[in-house]
């Protein structure tokens, strides 16, 4: 599966912009906006696990896992508020290496996952008015993912 190429087929089918540039966008206040709650993110995800927990490497690494996430998170949304392509890559490959990784500790079976989700998304009927809305029409078919337990 190239889930690469079945994300951008579903974005360009639900009239998401495909291949702009960061410094295209034309909104200071959501530069700021996004900064702002980057950096929120960022202090939450610090205070959420104590050092010597992760330091320790064993036991439960749930909460671990969600702080590596958000923090991963955290710089996204301020590369994205900073107009920094470079930060944003870096942040979108360390936030996908991370989902697997937690995927992966958890013996969730992601490549499986990844299709039957690219299915059900594809099933969505676009909204050209808005493609944030995606409609759940006669079509839509919900992802079976049961069976893989």
């Amino acid at each position: 599966m190239d889930w690469i190429a079945d994300v951008n087929n579903f974005l360009k089918k639900h009239f998401f912009p495909v291949g702009r540039r960061l410094q295209d966008c034309e909104s200071e206040i959501n530069s700021r906006q996004l900064e702002n709650i980057g950096r929120s993110l960022k202090e939450l995800s610090k205070s959420m696990i104590h050092p010597a927990i992760i330091s320790a490497g064993h036991g439960d690494h749930r909460l671990l896992r969600a702080q590596i996430q958000l923090e991963e998170t955290a710089e996204l949304l301020i590369a994205l508020g900073n107009e920094d392509q470079v930060e944003a890559l870096d942040a979108i490959c360390d936030s996908i290496y991370a989902a697997i990784g937690t995927a992966l500790t958890y013996g969730l079976p992601i490549s499986e996952g990844m299709s039957r989700i690219h299915e059900s998304n594809m099933s969505k009927s676009p909204c050209q008015e808005d493609p944030r809305l995606k409609n759940k029409n006669r079509g839509y078919k919900k992802p079976y993912l049961e069976d893989l337990f």
